[in-house]
């Protein structure tokens, strides 16, 4: 495997791990935590993990690994309305309302 073909499959990886986070996150604290303060959360989560590998041997700091986490938790930003009907058709189950 060339080392572009790694990058983009690392890429790949980001986007995916921070939408199933997001799904994890989403689905965990469903009706206490907004949609918009849980993307703020794992941005923040995101760019504290290159931070982090800034300073570590052998790992390195990259903004396009942070816009990869974005791009993953967008994702699951606009298909959730979609993973909600297709969960609750599929399986028969009926969505949580949300309070206000």
């Amino acid at each position: 495997m060339d080392l572009n073909s790694f990058q983009e499959l690392d890429k790949i990886n980001h986007a995916f791990a921070f939408f199933v986070l997001s799904f994890l996150l989403d689905h965990a604290f469903h009706n206490k935590i907004k949609i918009l303060n849980q993307v703020w959360l794992l941005i923040g989560f995101g760019i504290l993990i290159e931070c982090v590998q800034f300073f570590l041997p052998h790992r390195e700091f990259s903004i396009a690994d942070i816009f990869a986490d974005l791009l993953g938790i967008l994702w699951y930003v606009l298909l959730e309305p979609y993973l909600k009907k297709l969960v609750s058709f599929k399986f028969g189950i009926q969505p949580k309302k949300k309070h206000n």
